[in-house]
């Protein structure tokens, strides 16, 4: 979901089961990703990506984004504070 003030990656994960999980993670606004490198078009349905996300506060399937590798090596990031940040602080 392209859009402000945060830009949304809706993706699908097999849980240990088996099972199927829908899982949100939120990035930073349209236009700060866009500088990262992304766009509109970057993810596609279907895509198999990894997905690095903050774990929730609570038992749920949705977190802020760290980072996203796609399957052809390339490494999408939320934000430029690159090695120097601390995801873990949030």
């Amino acid at each position: 979901m392209w859009a402000n003030p945060h830009t949304m990656v809706l993706f699908d994960v097999k849980d240990d089961k088996g099972n199927i999980v829908h899982w949100a993670g939120e990035a930073g606004s349209a236009e700060s990703i866009r500088l990262l490198g992304w766009n509109k078009t970057t993810l596609q349905p279907g895509d198999v990506i990894t997905v690095y996300i903050g774990p929730p506060k609570f038992d749920n399937a949705v977190g802020r984004l760290e980072r996203i590798a796609l399957a052809d090596g390339r490494t999408l990031k939320d934000s430029d504070r690159g090695a120097r940040g601390d995801i873990t602080r949030y």
